[in-house]
């Protein structure tokens, strides 16, 4: 895969775009608090393409990681409610969107690197081959439990230190699903996903609330929820950034 087979437009500064099967694709570029060059995939639809697609698209990026001069690369717009379990011998690919790319990783086909994830036994696994990854995602110390009369289960947790994902789901449907990414001061909003079936139950609130009183308990100033734009599988995803102060996020609903 060479840059030459891709039609690529790059600025550390701005943003840059991907012509990949006549589907212009836009990124936003930003530097983090160590100066690494973050490349956030930010209107990719993985609908628009088949899966095979998807993972040469995927590998095509991490591939060329250094030449496009980007050490962290973030995306989303998939459909969130298809990963209903997280199973073992699920494609790295769908894994490692779900989960935003932990930092300095590079899934390897030939590795056959794999995450599992049961919900109903709160279990997570390692990669066979690099078991201190768990410790830096240092799950058991973040993830929070809530039963009330329903049984209903509410599981947030979080991904390292610059990075928030939150996770609701009802009777093993996933009801929503947040995750930002900690830039400074202000978390930048990468995934934003309800259940049209769910989009009035009371865990929505919930979800919001734990989001924000973890994002106040880091220090955070600013939300920056970007301009969400529905799609009729309830993906909620960013097209143009505005920022706003936490407790205005409150007021976002469905």
């Amino acid at each position: 895969m060479e840059l030459s087979n891709y039609a690529f437009s790059f600025s550390r500064d701005t943003s840059t775009s991907l012509i990949y099967k006549n589907t212009e694709l836009h990124f936003i570029v930003r530097n983090d608090t160590q100066d690494n060059t973050i490349l956030i995939l930010s209107e990719l639809v993985m609908d628009r393409f088949s899966s095979d697609e998807q993972n040469e698209l995927l590998l095509y990026l991490y591939m060329n990681k250094r030449k496009i001069s980007t050490s962290r690369i973030f995306i989303y717009g998939m459909k969130i409610h298809s990963l209903k379990f997280f199973k073992p011998d699920m494609k790295f690919s769908k894994v490692f969107r779900f989960i935003n790319y932990l930092d300095d990783y590079v899934p390897n086909s030939k590795l056959n690197r794999k995450i599992h994830k049961s919900f109903k036994n709160y279990r997570f696994s390692t990669f066979a081959d690099k078991p201190t990854i768990m410790e830096a995602l240092n799950l058991s110390k973040h993830m929070i439990y809530f039963k009330n009369q329903e049984n209903t289960k509410l599981v947030s947790f979080f991904l390292g230190d610059n990075s928030i994902s939150l996770i609701a789901y009802y009777n093993e449907s996933i009801v929503g699903a947040m995750f930002g990414y900690l830039f400074d001061d202000t978390i930048y909003m990468l995934i934003h996903y309800y259940n049209r079936d769910y989009s009035q139950h009371y865990l929505n609130q919930g979800i919001y609330q734990s989001f924000i009183d973890e994002c106040k308990a880091r220090k955070v100033k600013k939300i920056d929820w970007g301009a969400v734009e529905k799609n009729n599988n309830g993906l909620i995803y960013m097209k143009k950034n505005f920022s706003t102060n936490i407790e205005e996020a409150l007021i976002i609903s469905f």
